[in-house]
């Protein structure tokens, strides 16, 4: 599966529609300072998604959405995966997430639950950490290795 960066507001808006209708926060999303990697299937139609929001040498992984009759397919790691590689050729250090859903299948990608007052200021000024994931969410964070 091949994915897509998005890079016109044409496609960020497709994107939202796509996360509004897995119920995913999607109004804040913006091309300034984000990387959106879309996944389309055969027929051009938006089966998966994933972004980072840069801040540094950190990201906020956010939009890892994958269309509900795709589920179970593996599409969420290569998103995931895809995401890792993109930060770490961007020179990201760190990678944090909030999750009301998905902890047990992030750990499962090398993701761990800290608390959310340890993520670095850049993260917790984000409007994801501010305004749109209520406090009872998960924080976890990845840590990019760069020996290899």
């Amino acid at each position: 599966m091949v994915s897509q960066t998005i890079k016109d507001q044409v496609a960020l808006d497709n994107l939202k529609s796509f996360l509004q209708k897995n119920a995913l926060p999607f109004k804040d999303l913006k091309l300034e300072g984000s990387v959106y990697l879309t996944y389309p299937d055969d027929q051009q139609q938006l089966i998966a998604s994933g972004g980072l929001e840069l801040y540094d040498t950190y990201a906020l992984l956010r939009s890892v959405a994958v269309e509900q009759d795709q589920r179970g397919k593996k599409i969420g790691h290569q998103v995931v995966h895809d995401l890792i590689t993109k930060a770490k050729s961007l020179g990201i250090a760190e990678l944090y997430l909030l999750t009301e859903t998905a902890e047990s299948f992030f750990e499962s990608r090398g993701f761990k639950r800290i608390d959310r007052e340890l993520a670095p200021t850049p993260i917790l000024n984000s409007t994801e950490f501010k305004n749109v994931c209520p406090v009872s969410a998960t924080c976890m964070v990845y840590k990019i290795g760069f020996d290899s």
